[in-house]
């Protein structure tokens, strides 16, 4: 077994060894890789400086060309606003049916002849269905059988 007091010394010397190291490494000039030296640019060639190229670039030439969407372009649209058709879903979730006061639970509402759903009316209920009137048309409702 090594005594404490000798190990210590032998890790403070490993330390201030790699200390030093890294001292001569960090200050050590370093060779960049072989590249041209940069000249003057009165030195250069007039095309190298930025002076025109013997070819420019027309304009025209590429305005007619095809390139999809626009990354750029929020939807953003002057306009006037198209009205959207409206998309109304009846389910009859089931009838209650007597002649003289029959009822209907249409989009889990209870409804009776005459009430209004969802901007339609109901006319009719009978045993095997609901007939709704809504902006001049007809609609029939029918109850459809759980496949479970």
């Amino acid at each position: 077994m090594m005594d404490p007091k000798k190990r210590q010394t032998i890790i403070g010397i490993l330390f201030v060894g790699a200390v030093i190291y890294g001292l001569l490494e960090f200050t050590r000039e370093t060779k960049p890789p072989s590249s041209p030296a940069p000249q003057p640019l009165a030195a250069m060639p007039a095309a190298e400086r930025g002076t025109p190229s013997h070819r420019t670039i027309d304009i025209e030439e590429y305005s007619g060309l095809q390139w999809g969407r626009d990354p750029f372009y929020r939807g953003i649209n002057n306009s006037p606003a198209r009205p959207k058709p409206e998309t109304v879903k009846w389910t009859l979730n089931g009838i209650l049916y007597d002649e003289n006061t029959p009822s209907a639970m249409i989009n889990h509402q209870i409804v009776k002849p005459g009430d209004i759903i969802d901007g339609a009316e109901v006319i009719e209920i009978g045993k095997q269905g609901v007939i709704l009137y809504k902006n001049g048309s007809r609609f029939w409702l029918h109850i459809t059988k759980d496949k479970s």
